[in-house]
């Protein structure tokens, strides 16, 4: 099936990166999906992604019947997200998308700081207390971060990765590997990046 056409169901932070992959694909119909006050001002002020304002299609439940592919990827149904970086403008931009995607500050909290080795952040965000950890980042700090991130995970949850680049693929997998509280369920590729996905046993 050739996919031509892409609906994304939420513009939060998962569908903002979506909306920014997707917004180079020429040869895709983008769109997002909203009604009412919500519609208008996606219409009127696009998406701002790192600075830059994107301009997808906005169409109604009814209006995107039909596409080839529906993306969900938002807020509904998530309780709480706990967010961590070293550049404190990515603290800034995942306020600024909260903000204009009206999550509660009470439901996102992003903190600057090292995940891997600094206790004081490990402690901040708690053990074996997320349904589903993404990182979307280099090889090079998915190695050393595969070796404790189960740590914060509930068992049965998910680590899904991205930021891979098909010349680390191997490195990171047998990383995972290592990591006995981890199993491997799902590797993909898109062209030369690779995503791997792990379950906490």
């Amino acid at each position: 099936m050739k996919i031509q056409s892409v609906a994304i169901l939420g513009a939060g932070a998962v569908g903002s990166y979506v909306i920014w992959g997707l917004s180079q694909k020429e040869e895709i119909e983008l769109g997002v999906i909203a009604e009412g006050e919500r519609k208008e001002r996606l219409q009127q002020n696009g998406c701002k992604i790192n600075g830059k304002v994107y301009r997808p299609n906005v169409w109604t439940p009814k209006e995107a019947c039909g596409v080839d592919l529906l993306i969900v990827a938002l807020k509904y149904g998530a309780k709480q997200a706990f967010g961590t970086d070293l550049d404190p403008n990515a603290i800034i931009a995942s306020e600024e998308n909260a903000e204009q995607n009206n999550i509660d500050k009470k439901q996102l909290e992003v903190i600057e700081g090292n995940i891997i080795d600094d206790k004081n952040i490990k402690d901040r965000c708690g053990y074996e207390c997320y349904d589903i950890v993404c990182a979307n980042i280099l090889a090079d700090v998915l190695e050393p971060l595969s070796v404790n991130i189960h740590e914060h995970m509930k068992h049965g949850a998910y680590f899904i990765t991205s930021g891979i680049i098909n010349t680390k693929e191997d490195e990171v997998v047998n990383a995972f590997k290592k990591n006995s509280e981890l199993e491997i369920v799902e590797i993909n590729h898109d062209g030369e990046w690779v995503n791997v996905t792990a379950r906490r046993k």
